[in-house]
């Protein structure tokens, strides 16, 4: 986005999501991860599944300057057993700055299908200046989001408390 400092480290914020196919609105915890060759290490402490990935690019860097496959695999490695497959992880690959006179978004679609399968959950090219494909991508995250094992599950107001303490803390975190 214009205007906007690269993530350093890693950032949380809540992602209020209310779509037409969801029976009740979605509060989804972003964390966005800075993808500086520094940070990489630690990310991976923070993988876990069942949970949605989105796996973001740049076309005009290629897939292979976008880690696409390094984190997909990575994400594969740390957070999916085969023992649980209903608790895998959930993957978009996202293209982004698609507009009309961009550079295509090209990923070899199929070679990361038959490897990752799956978890793969689809491909999306969007363009947040102009805003082209981001309403697909809002519904695939709904989507997603809303079929995760545990997903409207209630639980009890202490467990509510014990997370926001815990969101705050990382906010601190991430924003000092």
């Amino acid at each position: 986005m214009d205007g906007r400092e690269t993530t350093h480290g890693l950032e949380i914020k809540p992602l209020a999501l209310a779509l037409p196919e969801l029976p009740q609105p979605l509060t989804l915890n972003a964390w966005d991860f800075g993808g500086q060759a520094i940070y990489r290490p630690t990310h991976q402490l923070f993988f876990s599944a069942p949970a949605l990935y989105l796996v973001v690019w740049e076309p005009r860097a290629g897939p292979e300057q976008g880690f696409v496959y390094y984190w997909t695999q990575l994400i594969k490695h740390r957070a999916f057993d085969e023992q649980r497959p209903s608790e895998r992880p959930r993957l978009l690959i996202v293209a982004t700055h698609g507009g009309p006179k961009e550079r295509q978004a090209h990923i070899d679609e199929q070679a990361l299908r038959s490897q990752f399968g799956a978890l793969l959950e689809g491909f999306y090219h969007v363009d947040s200046c102009t805003g082209a494909g981001l309403a697909a991508l809002k519904a695939a995250i709904g989507r997603t989001a809303a079929a995760l094992p545990l997903v409207g599950r209630k639980v009890p107001g202490s467990w509510l408390r014990v997370i926001e303490g815990k969101q705050k803390l990382f906010r601190r975190i991430s924003n000092p």
